[in-house]
């Protein structure tokens, strides 16, 4: 059998159609070519984040990749500085399938939202948030950012608006808390690298973490919530590493551009040796690794504290769900992302299944300390 499918039906019940999801999540994975809002700003302000030292991090993923917890290590800049994390600034974007609505009451169509992802990403760096649209501003995902309470506070106070409506009197609270932040920090697994290739031009300082995960751990996870049917899956592998090829060609090319702007993070380097990987994350984004940001990264990778579920980021040993897909998986579903994703093993130190190995976890199937990659650019 392909896998157990009895055993794991209750696991996979809800699937949804490939091609809605799909239209959600691989949208803004294109080059795009931006048009202007009239009366919006057009362009960032480089005093804002040109001055005081200011950095500017992005975390570019893929769905199912373990970039909350990859996120959320870098949230804890807060510790030693004061930082804002920005956790998938176009999600509510991506869901809004209306028109957008700006504070000066220009309307523009969402349904194509790659148009609009390079300048909301160019608002949340700038603290430009007079810029935004209405949906941006109210994203439940800003909650992630630990000090934003008092901005949900001030909209809840407002209750139910009209969508039109600018929240004008809470967005000063938000604003005060990007201006003044030392760091600015986006987790995103909704854009391509030929949108962070634009993106660059504008903010040369950009630090780019590139998280990658083994395609099979990745498709695994995302058939659990759904996000494809089975019979799909050649397609989606396909699809996926597709993806993940080009933009590791266009992050090469950044890196090779902007020198100690592009990381090329292995989520199985992380789950392995997390404490030492994050401090190398640290290093690269200029601040400082401290014994709260470390017991932080322990509590959450190694500590033996129950996993708190599917898509939160805490596990009780993250070295064990690594290999977690290969307990339950057969070498039936292994083989056709095999055959779709070799290019992705060859460049990132993965290896093929075999029906001899798949379940021998003594076996690892990636290098460890693979050198066909540039891991850590500028990092020592």
């Amino acid at each position: 059998m392909l896998m157990d499918r009895e055993r794991h039906a209750g696991r996979v019940r809800g699937v949804v159609m490939l091609s809605r999801r799909n239209q959600t999540e691989d949208r803004t994975r294109t080059d795009v070519s931006l048009p202007e809002v009239s009366g919006t700003s057009r362009t960032p302000t480089p005093g804002i984040v040109s001055e005081s030292g200011i950095k500017l991090v992005l975390v570019l993923a893929y769905m199912r990749s373990g970039s909350s917890l990859t996120g959320s290590i870098f949230s804890r800049v807060a510790e030693t500085a004061n930082s804002f994390y920005m956790f998938e600034p176009l999600h509510a974007l991506s869901k809004n399938r209306d028109a957008l609505y700006y504070p000066n009451g220009t309307e523009i169509d969402s349904v194509d939202t790659t148009m609009n992802a390079l300048r909301i990403l160019k608002a949340w760096y700038t603290c430009d948030l007079d810029s935004l649209d209405t949906v941006s501003l109210r994203d439940p995902f800003i909650r992630m950012d630990r000090r934003a309470g008092s901005y949900f506070y001030c909209l809840h106070r407002l209750g139910k608006l009209d969508p039109r409506v600018f929240p004008k009197s809470c967005v000063p609270k938000l604003k005060s808390i990007c201006v003044e932040s030392e760091t600015r920090i986006i987790k995103t697994i909704r854009v391509s690298m030929e949108v962070v290739k634009h993106l660059v031009k504008t903010f040369p300082q950009l630090k780019i973490v590139h998280l990658v995960r083994d395609p099979r751990a990745v498709l695994y996870s995302q058939l659990l919530v759904g996000n494809y049917n089975f019979r799909s899956l050649p397609a989606v592998a396909q699809k996926h590493c597709n993806s993940v090829i080009s933009d590791l060609q266009v992050g090469s090319e950044i890196g090779a551009a902007y020198r100690n702007s592009y990381y090329v993070l292995r989520y199985e380097n992380l789950a392995n040796t997390p404490i030492q990987v994050s401090e190398k994350l640290y290093k690269f984004i200029d601040r400082n690794f401290t014994q709260k940001v470390k017991n932080f990264v322990f509590l959450n990778t190694l500590s033996g504290k129950p996993d708190n579920g599917n898509i939160g980021i805490t596990r009780s040993n993250s070295r064990e769900h690594i290999d977690l897909w290969r307990r339950v998986l057969s070498i039936g579903y292994a083989r056709p992302i095999d055959l779709a994703c070799g290019n992705v093993y060859k460049r990132l130190g993965y290896l093929p299944a075999e029906s001899t190995n798949l379940k021998n976890l003594n076996t690892p199937l990636w290098i460890e300390n693979f050198q066909g990659i540039d891991i850590g650019r500028g990092v020592d």
